[in-house]
């Protein structure tokens, strides 16, 4: 058996540090807390905490006029912070700064911060590859920190880079609504992933949405929706869907319910890559699609079919007791492909047009040679 221990050592210059080595600090003030070493050169080594020191903003208002360089946040640490380092370590730091989008992603990710932020030009730290090493907390729980990129002008004035809890990049949009009849520009950030529970009556996929739970007691409305005013808007009643158009700011059911959720509804779809026949195939008889296989675990309604097709109705939203969480394998069927055209493929569309979960596993396509 290989056991992997970690041992502390004395080391007497700061060129004998190696990339994963980690220090302990004592912060004024902070914490204690422990760095470990990303980049080593010539130079110096850039060290990085393993979780957050402090929760900050980036300025007193949302902008990101100046960028990292002109934000309060910089001024914050390279005066407080640093005052707050033990003076034997305080002596050796040449500067301390935020991470950039290049030092943390690379790849699809790297590529996607490239389109909406400021290019650093840095490249990524090795550790930083393995996303469980891009994760931090704060306090004992997952948190975002921030980044040192701001957006691009010409996409906003007020968000800067950070990374999400999980060690992925966060996005923000800046969203025009109209509210009461004005047109504003919001703010807006995804949530995190929300994986799909047991609960039909928590489970919401909607836009700008209100929740009621009451504490036994049941609603037949809700209020408060006055940012929706005239819209027509999704709402789920103890997990059943339906539409009501909102008038002064309110909804009215026929029924009772324990949890309303209402807002925007929106569609899921998914579109697959073309999926083809083997090019070579074992054996000299002819080849084609027939078929595809859906893995579906915990969804309620889902039109699939090739594109350019209506679509099979593989889950209906409802049954006799109303929507029911359904999963397994599903075959949606095509017509053959192959022996008139060798190499044709298809495409296969996902679609669910209600705010429940659509939850897909995998999607595989299903062959015939020779009749079989």
């Amino acid at each position: 058996m290989k056991v992997l221990r970690k041992c502390e050592t004395e080391l007497v210059k700061l060129s004998d540090i190696l990339v994963g080595d980690q220090i302990g600090i004592d912060l004024n003030g902070l914490g204690s807390f422990t760095a470990t070493a990303q980049k080593v050169t010539a130079e110096g080594v850039f060290f990085m905490f393993d979780e957050c020191i402090a929760k900050r903003e980036m300025n007193a208002k949302d902008t990101n006029k100046g960028g990292f360089e002109k934000s309060a946040l910089r001024k914050w640490i390279e005066n407080d912070v640093m005052e707050s380092f033990p003076e034997d370590i305080r002596a050796k730091v040449k500067s301390i700064a935020l991470p950039t989008c290049g030092q943390m992603f690379d790849g699809d990710e790297l590529e996607w911060c490239r389109d909406r932020f400021e290019d650093d030009g840095d490249e990524q730290f090795e550790l930083m590859k393995n996303r469980r090493n891009r994760v931090a907390d704060y306090n004992g729980d997952y948190s975002w920190y921030w980044l040192k990129n701001a957006t691009k002008k010409e996409l906003s004035a007020m968000a800067f880079a950070l990374v999400n809890t999980d060690g992925t990049d966060r996005i923000y949009f800046i969203v025009s609504r109209v509210v009461n009849g004005v047109a504003r520009k919001m703010v807006e950030v995804m949530r995190d992933s929300m994986l799909p529970g047991n609960d039909l009556a928590e489970m919401h996929y909607l836009d700008s949405s209100l929740t009621y739970r009451g504490e036994g007691e049941k609603a037949t409305g809700l209020a408060g929706l006055d940012h929706l005013e005239g819209r027509t808007v999704d709402v789920l009643a103890d997990g059943n869907h339906v539409r009501r158009v909102v008038q002064n700011g309110c909804i009215a059911l026929d029924y009772p319910a324990r949890v309303i959720h209402a807002g925007l509804g929106y569609g899921a779809v998914l579109e697959t890559l073309d999926m083809h026949p083997p090019q070579q195939p074992v054996t000299a008889r002819s080849h084609s699609l027939v078929s595809a296989e859906l893995h579906l675990e915990k969804s309620v309604s889902c039109l699939a079919g090739p594109i350019g097709d209506e679509g099979d109705e593989v889950l209906r939203p409802e049954d006799e007791v109303g929507p029911v969480l359904r999963g397994g394998k599903f075959r949606v069927h095509l017509e053959k492909a192959g022996e008139d055209t060798p190499g044709a493929g298809f495409r296969i569309r996902l679609e669910s047009d209600t705010p429940y979960s659509l939850c897909v596993l995998a999607i595989n396509a299903v062959g015939e040679a020779g009749g079989q």
